[in-house]
């Protein structure tokens, strides 16, 4: 059995040192390339709304702010974290649902009034090279984690 443990060990650590070299080389692969980013991805259309654009469409920017909202859940809850083996995850943090994710902003935001359009939130911008092979996020100088570093 203490040989299982040891090979298990032995293969997360080689697949963390490849994922980490893989990580490297793309970084590296990024800056050498002269990407040009774009507000938003959509690939049925062209995104409607322009690089400066302060508000979707369908939203009111002078609706009243405040207020309290309250998501109902029946039982109880024990994490904020979306990815749990064990537990119970609180209301209002849907990982997969934007709509359901009331806790953090994501990388990108859907527009809904647009099929297959995303728009940028804390990434500045998206590059998507013609093959689709792989994607560039370059994320606003102002995006932050948790604890404000």
């Amino acid at each position: 059995m203490p040989h299982l443990i040891l090979r298990y060990i032995k293969r997360v650590i080689r697949l963390s040192l490849t994922i980490q070299l893989m990580c490297a080389c793309s970084l590296l692969l990024a800056e050498s390339l002269e990407l040009e980013y774009k507000h938003a991805y959509a690939f049925l259309s062209d995104p409607a709304l322009p690089a400066d654009f302060r508000h979707f469409r369908y939203v009111n920017p002078n609706a009243p702010k405040g207020g309290r909202i309250r998501i109902p859940r029946m039982g109880n809850w024990d994490s904020f974290n979306m990815l749990l083996a064990k537990g119970r995850v609180a209301g209002g943090l849907g990982f997969w649902n934007r709509g359901k994710n009331l806790l953090w902003d994501t990388l990108m935001v859907v527009g809904l009034d647009e099929p297959a359009t995303y728009y940028c939130q804390i990434a500045e911008g998206i590059f998507v090279p013609e093959d689709h092979a792989w994607v560039a996020f370059k994320l606003r100088k102002e995006a932050r984690w948790h604890d404000g570093k």
